[in-house]
């Protein structure tokens, strides 16, 4: 994992959104200034909004996030940050025309976001309030203008509505609370870092550390009330190296919790790095593959980085933009929805409900999604066969009832997006029989040698991420040899058909990359698969040796 993804996740997690709720569920809306400022502006916006001659709004939505957070950051024992953030945000979403026809789904495809007082003062919230579902129902009116010159002036076959109505929700959670000491904390985050020192072959490490409360108000003008409370800790470990001729590798660590007892030990924290490090140091030491073609066994947590990049984004529902040209429609598997398209002993689900797995927290795990709906468990494969999509509150040829999966990262619209997603096999071998099927399926191949991958970087949509700790298990004698330099060619969805095996033991991958989500896999064995020499230039190795290497 490069650094650079390693930053960008972090702002992405500024807070662990698995849905740990932080006490009872009330009946009624609690005394909350803010919930009570969104409520009584969006009131006043739905009966008196409009210009003359213009539609005014059917549907409007706040969401105000109320968040706090710490993080603390440090290398080789030294601190380089650590500091408190507190802010309050809010996005309007005006939608004039009605539920067949509005101006969504249409640039700009989203709504507006505003900083909101932090003080719990009446007044400055609603002028807050105001000023942005003035300015969203403006837009939204010119928008919807455009969308119909537009719809007129192009053939579009079968479009779906734009909205589908929704029964109003009430929830309610008690305040979130996290005790945290800051400077406690900053002292044990210096001295995991500190562990480095032992490894000088490691040229950059760094360790991070985010803790926070959250606050989510959801307020519609169906009538829906949401008020969420989550706590959250992420801890995450960096550590990069490079080979003798300048190749770059890195590894991470990560921790989730919601709660800070649910991290581990300091201890075992520390022994997990030293692991971390003589791994990279054993890599860097490794030969380079030019190229392999062949079976490929992904462990369970790069197999669950195989089906977010080739499975999980596709069966989400989501209408084709206008404009586009095609666009998600091109990746989406609706259309292969009645056909198969994993072996016949695959079966799917996605189920937000669970908050962990096996003493794992599950990050994509949440009990109402961004449009106000209660998230739902989603049978997606059965025997292979595609049987349904994940979907929001918008829409598509084939999929006209939202599952409570629509979600955002901030923003944007909500879009139909995975939550957890579950994946077993009724076939399922032991960990001993599916390496055993990797020698089998190389052999019959006449290969020397299958190739087994236990880490790799995430990719994007539709691409594999290179492999970061790969293995050449040789038919010989069953011997394995860590390998480098490789990546995937373009991959393409249809390949999960021919899955060989599957794993009986799954494991939960957590990414927070965009909305966070889930997936519990085994691991899986690939008929055949293209990787090919990484062609990046390198820098040399620097020029002097780090001080800890130095007499």
């Amino acid at each position: 994992m490069s650094f650079a993804y390693m930053t960008r996740l972090l702002v992405l997690a500024a807070l662990v959104s698995a849905a740990a709720h932080a006490g009872p569920v009330a009946t009624e809306p609690p005394a909350d200034v803010l919930l009570e400022a969104m409520v009584d502006e969006m009131d006043r916006s739905m009966s008196r909004l409009s210009f003359e001659d213009l539609p005014r709004p059917y549907f409007m939505q706040y969401v105000a996030e109320d968040r706090w957070t710490h993080s603390i950051s440090a290398a080789l024992g030294g601190l380089l940050d650590s500091g408190d953030n507190r802010t309050r945000v809010l996005t309007t979403r005006v939608r004039v025309g009605s539920y067949e026809l509005d101006n969504t789904n249409a640039p700009p495809a989203y709504g507006l976001r505003v900083p909101l007082p932090l003080d719990d003062d009446y007044v400055a919230i609603r002028h807050a309030i105001w000023r942005m579902t003035d300015a969203d129902y403006k837009r939204a009116v010119e928008t919807l203008t455009r969308k119909i010159a537009y719809l007129k002036s192009t053939n579009i076959e079968d479009r779906p509505d734009d909205f589908t109505p929704a029964d109003p929700v009430s929830y309610f959670d008690s305040p979130a609370h996290l005790d945290f000491d800051s400077k406690e904390w900053e002292e044990t985050v210096k001295k995991l870092s500190a562990t480095f020192k032992k490894h000088p072959h490691i040229q950059d490490s760094v360790v991070r550390m985010l803790a926070g409360t959250s606050t989510n108000y959801l307020v519609n003008s169906e009538g829906t009330r949401i008020l969420v409370s989550d706590t959250g800790v992420y801890l995450e470990i960096g550590a990069a190296t490079q080979a003798p001729e300048g190749m770059h590798l890195s590894d991470s660590l990560r921790y989730i919790g919601e709660r800070l007892d649910q991290l581990p030990s300091a201890d075992k924290i520390m022994a997990d790095i030293d692991e971390m490090c003589a791994k990279l140091d054993q890599l860097a030491k490794t030969p380079k593959l030019e190229q392999y073609t062949g079976p490929v066994l992904f462990e369970p947590i790069a197999a669950g980085m195989v089906f977010e990049a080739l499975f999980a984004h596709a069966v989400c529902a989501r209408p084709i933009p206008l404009g586009s040209g095609g666009g998600w429609g091109d990746m989406s598997l609706e259309k292969k929805l009645g056909l198969r398209v994993l072996p016949r002993s695959f079966h799917v689900y996605d189920d937000p409900g669970p908050e962990e797995y096996e003493g794992t927290v599950l990050v994509g795990a949440y009990k109402y999604d961004d449009e106000g709906i209660p998230a739902t468990r989603v049978s997606i494969a059965e025997k292979g066969i595609l049987k349904n999509l994940v979907a929001g509150r918008a829409p598509t040829k084939k999929i006209t009832k939202t599952t409570g999966h629509g979600r955002t990262a901030g923003y944007g619209d909500a879009q139909a997006t995975t939550g957890c997603l579950y994946i077993s096999d009724t076939l399922a071998m032991s960990p001993d029989e599916l390496r055993q099927e990797l020698i089998q399926a190389a052999r019959d191949e006449g290969l020397e040698y299958g190739l087994r991958i236990a880490a790799m970087q995430p990719g994007g949509y539709g691409d594999l991420g290179p492999p970061i700790y790969a293995y050449r298990v040789f038919v010989e004698d069953g011997r394995e040899e860590l390998v480098r330099g490789l990546e995937f060619l373009p991959v393409e969805t249809r390949a999960l058909k021919r899955i060989l095996a599957a794993g009986s033991e799954r494991k939960a991958y957590n990414s927070l990359a965009g909305v966070p989500h889930s997936i519990i896999c085994p691991a899986i064995l690939m008929e055949e698969l293209d990787l090919k020499k990484n062609v990046e230039e390198f820098d040399k190795l620097p020029i002097l040796k780090s001080p800890a290497l130095r007499d």
